[in-house]
């Protein structure tokens, strides 16, 4: 443990300073036993190990060397202090106990003890939700207000790549393409800001968004819908409360049929166990896409997932 200390104090993260050339000499000398004299107030480096293995410094603001006093903002069960004290030889392992057992005997066994304080805090959880905005004061301040309703976010600088829930502020007609990329990576994303009318709306929601909040809404409001996004719950979407039935019987059977029960089979094989030719299938199809607005790659998985959003097929 001693060599590993004074071999590479960076790895192990304690940092400790030699004494000089001229305390060394004399300590070889007389090689004496541990000393017993007091030592000077000093403040005590503290170091606070988290579960990964990582530290983070802080710096006691008491100079005072009595044990209550100098490491009362650590009291805690899970308190411990590693003592390595120099000698004639170099730094050595002193002690292993409590933070309070130990402060008084390192000020009475060494002048050039040192002292590691630490905290074996657990690792924080990952954010929940993620906040994007091209204006940081806006993603700041979203990422506020889910964090005062209990809500762990961050603020990150990809809506692409982040992983997880996102909510972000891609309003903008560009924005689309966000959306899209994160459809096909199947991460939710909450889209708010704006006041959008309807036909942009239902752009976002054809893209890929799992919900549309305006920034008209209260922050409550943003809050509940960022709650049941994450949840898994669907989220009804402006002026869509009630679907509106667009599709006729057939054309629902037909949607039914070709995207859902026998999604597997080719258009063909869809069209003889439906008892209807290839072609008026084809008609069919062709008419749902319309009524959906359904555009880009002519492929089942998209216009399922259109009619989905829709609510018009379940």
């Amino acid at each position: 443990m001693a060599s590993a200390v004074a071999a590479s104090p960076a790895v192990g993260s304690i940092q400790a300073t030699a004494p000089s050339a001229p305390e060394r000499r004399a300590a070889g000398r007389s090689r004496p036993g541990p000393r017993t004299t007091v030592c000077e107030p000093r403040r005590v480096r503290a170091r606070t190990l988290r579960g990964s293995g990582t530290w983070s410094s802080s710096r006691a603001s008491s100079t005072t060397t009595s044990p209550a006093k100098s490491h009362s903002r650590w009291k805690s069960d899970h308190e411990w202090t590693l003592v390595v004290t120099w000698t004639a030889w170099g730094p050595a392992l002193s002690a292993w106990r409590s933070a309070v057992d130990t402060t008084g005997e390192v000020c009475t066994r060494s002048r050039r003890g040192r002292v590691v304080i630490g905290h074996d805090a657990p690792m924080p959880p990952p954010p929940a939700v993620a906040v994007w905005s091209r204006w940081r004061l806006h993603a700041d301040a979203v990422a506020v207000v889910l964090t005062e309703h209990g809500i762990s976010s961050e603020v990150v600088d990809d809506p692409v790549a982040t992983a997880g829930l996102l909510v972000a502020e891609l309003v903008a007609v560009g924005d689309l393409h966000v959306l899209e990329a994160r459809r096909r990576g199947d991460r939710p994303t909450v889209v708010w800001g704006g006041t959008l009318p309807v036909p942009r709306v239902a752009a976002l929601r054809d893209a890929g968004a799992s919900a549309y909040v305006s920034g008209l809404h209260a922050p409550r409001e943003l809050v509940a819908v960022v709650r049941q996004v994450d949840g898994g719950q669907r989220v009804a979407w402006p002026g869509a409360a009630v679907p509106v039935e667009v599709l006729t019987g057939r054309e629902r059977d037909v949607a039914q049929a070709y995207l859902v029960q026998w999604a597997d089979r080719t258009r063909a094989e869809v069209a003889t166990r439906l008892g209807m030719s290839e072609r008026t299938l084809k008609v069919h199809i062709a008419n749902i896409r319309a009524k959906a607005g359904h555009r880009g790659t002519a492929t089942r998985d998209g216009l399922l997932r259109t009619l989905t959003v829709r609510g018009w097929i379940g």
